[in-house]
């Protein structure tokens, strides 16, 4: 057998292959915007913010409301098994996936809201005023919207949301986040696509601090 036989039938192989999962995400946001169904009304929506403009922006947000005494609830929200979307479908749909996951977020803020991208999958909300009830119907409304999405291999996306509300001592961002962080953390460990609120409010940051708080692993 000529040798090339092998390798050009594995080249075959291959862009059928690569083929086929570019199909499949043509598909799915296909379906995407079919669900979407006829275009609502328009209505003003945050903005969505990246890196500093986030921070100074939510660390802004966080000082008005400590001047008016009232509280505010971040939002730690992260695409729960987003890595393996990555890995079965390729980066072609896990970016598509996280394009919708942010327009999900805009459609349910309002103008007033901080929010923007914090790391790859992973999205901060603020409000402001807004309880920890508050907070939590608002990680509701996120968690339909976001299963009422075409499913990918009948699978429905979810996502688990850490929540934390200021307290009286803590009004940095990093405290805020790091309490976010936590919460977060305690609803994947509880099995993902669910929404924990913080136990412990928020600790003041320690004088002299240099940094942000330490991403939970």
């Amino acid at each position: 057998m000529d040798p090339g036989i092998p390798a050009a039938l594995g080249l075959v192989l291959f862009l059928g292959l690569v083929a086929g999962i570019v199909r499949y995400g043509v598909g799915w946001l296909a379906r995407l915007r079919v669900g979407r169904g006829p275009a609502a009304a328009p209505r003003r929506t945050p903005s969505f913010l990246l890196d500093q403009g986030l921070v100074e922006a939510a660390s802004e947000e966080l000082r008005r409301a400590h001047r008016a005494k009232r509280p505010v609830a971040i939002l730690l929200c992260n695409l729960d098994n987003f890595r393996n979307i990555n890995a079965v479908h390729g980066h072609a749909v896990g970016d598509a996936v996280i394009r919708a996951f942010g327009e999900v977020l805009a459609e349910v803020g309002d103008a007033g809201d901080v929010l923007g991208r914090l790391r790859a999958d992973e999205f901060i909300f603020l409000r402001h005023p807004a309880t920890a009830r508050d907070a939590k119907r608002l990680a509701v409304r996120i968690q339909e919207r976001l299963r009422s999405m075409p499913s990918l291999d009948e699978k429905r996306l979810e996502c688990s949301i850490g929540i934390a509300i200021t307290s009286p001592v803590a009004t940095d961002w990093e405290s805020v986040l790091q309490a976010a962080d936590l919460a977060l953390l305690a609803a994947k460990r509880g099995g993902g696509n669910r929404a924990v609120v913080s136990t412990e409010p928020p600790r003041a940051r320690p004088a002299g601090a240099d940094g942000p708080y330490p991403r939970v692993a």
